[in-house]
């Protein structure tokens, strides 16, 4: 930074000083190419002038009297003027920022006799990294300079490193303007990519890629049918993931799999909701939350034990999530085991030992065991709506989306219900 800014004839320490005692930052396309610099990455294009961004602040000015502080704009402007910039007239009206960026006061463009440009852009707002962060159309224009520990920022380091940019949702209505800017960035050598899923702690930064054990492997991509190589699939997107099962990679985008596995949810007495992928393998709530981050990037699946339910056979897998790099030496960031497995019943031959067996229920007994159970479930009586509700059919009914023989839905309901109060 102290190269770039004495190329431009101000003294360094002067825009520092300016900069850590006033609410400014030096942010957009120059801060990107020196944040490239910064991390050894050679670039092919160099930026036009340095934007400082600085809070709108008021004078209070009394020439002979004891009041002296001057705003943010003025401060920066006499430090432009004294290095020999001259306001220029040619921005004199609506810039560019201004036409199209709110919450924007002033925007002075300074002119050095060499050709060289700062501007200075006022906003009403203090916050001016958040500021940034909302109205910046491109993520990798949303990097800075920290004047304080003089290094440089940038929003999504992970995909700015890898000349990656995402065209961010902002409250501004442009679209000719960024069509513009996209293609601009794109001759500069950056690939327009969607944002990344959210993180827990840290985003797995897949640095090593391409010298991982993973580049020769391929993946079964489960949408699309098809084979593909496993390193392409994950340098696509952030939301490419890997699941290893039995020996082989599976590819599937995030996003697509957590909402196909929330449709395919069924509560189990005892344990409580699982969810199912493609390949029917299920997994417990917490272990599906994991894959909505970006933590991870692999997701081995582990058979536990198989549980049946209303006919339905479920297999319960734990799930042991990876980095990049975690998955070179087997060692999982995080476990997510599987529920434990419900009790087992006694063996008949131990049975009468331990407990005689109860005496099968009559039919006034069934009757009185339902109406405890309804009076649990409405203390404050039965109803109405359900007094009059049809029997359901005897005969099982078909279900449609697995094809399996299931109890009548009611009938289902009680023990989802009876399944909830004892998991409670």
């Amino acid at each position: 930074m102290e190269e770039l800014i004495t190329s431009y004839g101000i003294n360094y320490k002067d825009l520092q000083h300016l900069l850590t005692t006033t609410n400014s930052i030096v942010a957009g396309s120059t801060a990107l190419y020196l944040y490239l610099k910064q991390n050894q990455i050679d670039s092919s294009w160099k930026p036009n002038d340095i934007d400082i961004w600085v809070e709108d602040t008021d004078e209070i000015v009394l020439q002979n009297g004891s009041y002296n502080q001057r705003g943010n704009m003025y401060l920066f402007a006499n430090l432009l003027i004294s290095s020999g910039y001259n306001l220029s007239r040619e921005f004199e009206q609506k810039d560019h920022y201004e036409e199209f960026i709110q919450k924007i006061k002033h925007i002075l463009s300074f002119v050095h006799p060499n050709g060289q440009k700062v501007q200075i852009i006022v906003i009403t707002q203090q916050y001016l990294l958040e500021y940034i962060i909302s109205h910046f159309d491109l993520s990798i224009c949303i990097s800075w300079w920290n004047a304080h520990t003089e290094t440089f920022e940038t929003f999504y380091p992970e995909l700015t490193l890898r000349n990656k940019c995402v065209i961010m949702k902002t409250p501004n209505n442009y679209k000719d303007r960024l069509e513009i800017r996209v293609e601009k960035y794109k001759q500069r050598g950056f690939i327009m990519t969607e944002a990344p899923p959210p993180f827990k702690n840290k985003i797995d930064p897949r640095a090593s890629l391409s010298t991982s054990s993973l580049k020769d492997q391929m993946a079964f991509d489960v949408w699309n049918y098809e084979d593909i190589n496993s390193v392409t699939f994950l340098e696509n997107s952030y939301w490419n993931i890997l699941f290893f099962v039995s020996g082989q990679f599976q590819a599937f985008h995030r996003e697509h799999l957590v909402t196909f596995m929330k449709k395919r949810s069924t509560l189990l007495p005892t344990i409580g909701y699982v969810y199912d992928t493609p390949h029917n393998q299920s997994i417990a709530k917490y272990a599906l939350d994991m894959l909505s981050f970006s933590d991870y990037s692999i997701f081995e699946l582990v058979t536990e034990y198989t549980v049946s339910h209303h006919h339905h056979t479920k297999t319960l897998h734990s799930l042991k999530c990876y980095t990049v790099s975690e998955w070179e030496t087997k060692t999982p960031g995080t476990e997510c085991s599987a529920p434990l497995a419900p009790l087992a019943p006694l063996a008949p031959a131990l049975a009468p030992a331990l407990a005689p067996a109860p005496a099968p229920l009559e039919d006034d007994s069934v009757l009185d065991l339902v109406q405890l159970i309804n009076q649990e479930l409405y203390p404050n009586g039965f109803p109405p709506e359900l007094v009059n509700v049809q029997q359901p059919p005897r005969d099982p009914i078909q279900n449609n989306i697995e094809n399996n023989l299931v109890n009548d839905p009611q009938e289902e309901e009680l023990q989802d219900i009876l399944s909830l109060l004892l998991i409670q």
